[in-house]
């Protein structure tokens, strides 16, 4: 993964390189940021598609950024945002760690590290905010049943119900009724709304909707069988919370124990510091300390990864 998401960061610079020279040679006297923008999301994704190995990788990207709690405005972040945070955050630690280690193998190795650690957070908070849309779901539903037998409108029950609802479903239901009171068609509503919507029920719930506002039906029966799905899928669902906690929390006991223990020895014994910095033994101590953490948090994550829907 973390050599795919390199990969993917050059591959995303040398595109912006080859653009600038590209609109220089011929001669433009201005630079369109928006086309800019656009050449990125389009080449990326493209060569990302051509391979097998990234090919997966691109639609959970997408995926992942259409749902994530951070946001432009109303507008899910886009893949050049992700793209921008990665070389960023990469580089900035790059240079940190060889100004402070004097130790350009240990500054790629953790500006390796670096460069994952936005794809991890944003799939932290992809996973976080699925697994809040499914404790949502069944009661959403339910109350989305009680609006319609009030209002006899699954829009105007939606509208009424939005104060009441919790994020991250309120963010979508809201910019669903927001959109359809400015005139958008409803069918192209709905298509944004599922693709920001992890989960599978309220995506089956917006087609529900979007089929009753256009033919019809027995609406109130179709949410009652979803709602006996969102139940039976709750009660199917093994969550081993605790082992995966415990087995995270070992390893962030392990790591902060360690730079404690750094901290303390450059404060009591600043010649330690400096054998670690000036000697080439210290030198391959500290990228031998890196891999080692590498591996660990490697198995670590292996350990705690559980395929989820």
């Amino acid at each position: 993964m973390q050599m795919v998401l390199l990969t993917i960061d050059a591959v995303a610079l040398f595109f912006v390189c080859y653009y600038l020279w590209d609109v220089v040679a011929q001669g433009a006297r201005n630079l369109k940021f928006s086309t800019l923008a656009d050449v990125i999301d389009a080449r990326v994704l493209a060569v990302m598609e051509q391979y097998p190995r990234t090919r997966g990788l691109a639609g959970r990207l997408e995926q992942m950024l259409r749902a994530t709690s951070v946001r432009l405005g109303d507008k899910p972040l886009k893949l050049r945002h992700f793209v921008y945070v990665t070389i960023g955050f990469s580089g900035g630690v790059l240079t940190a760690a060889i100004a402070v280690l004097n130790n350009i193998v240990a500054g790629l190795l953790l500006a390796g590290v670096a460069g994952i650690i936005p794809y991890e957070l944003l799939q932290f908070d992809y996973i976080r905010n699925r697994k809040r849309l499914k404790k949502q779901t069944p009661h959403f539903l339910l109350a989305v049943g009680n609006m319609f037998n009030i209002y006899g409108d699954p829009i105007m029950a939606l509208e009424r119900l939005v104060p009441q609802l919790n994020q991250p479903l309120k963010r979508e239901i809201a910019w669903l009724v927001d959109n359809l009171k400015y005139g958008v068609p409803i069918r192209e509503c709905i298509k944004t709304v599922k693709l920001r919507l992890p989960d599978p029920v309220l995506r089956d719930f917006m087609d529900d909707l979007l089929f009753y506002t256009q033919h019809g039906g027995d609406f109130q029966e179709n949410i009652i069988n979803l709602v006996k799905q969102a139940y039976q899928r709750d009660l199917a669902v093994v969550e081993r919370k605790t082992a995966t906690g415990s087995t995270v929390l070992v390893f962030l006991v392990l790591v902060g124990v360690y730079f404690v223990m750094l901290l303390a020895l450059i404060q009591k014994q600043p010649e330690v510091m400096s054998f670690m910095v000036k000697t080439f033994l210290g030198k391959v101590l500290v990228v031998a300390m890196i891999c080692i953490f590498i591996t660990a948090g490697y198995f670590t994550k292996m350990m705690v990864s559980v395929k989820e829907d």
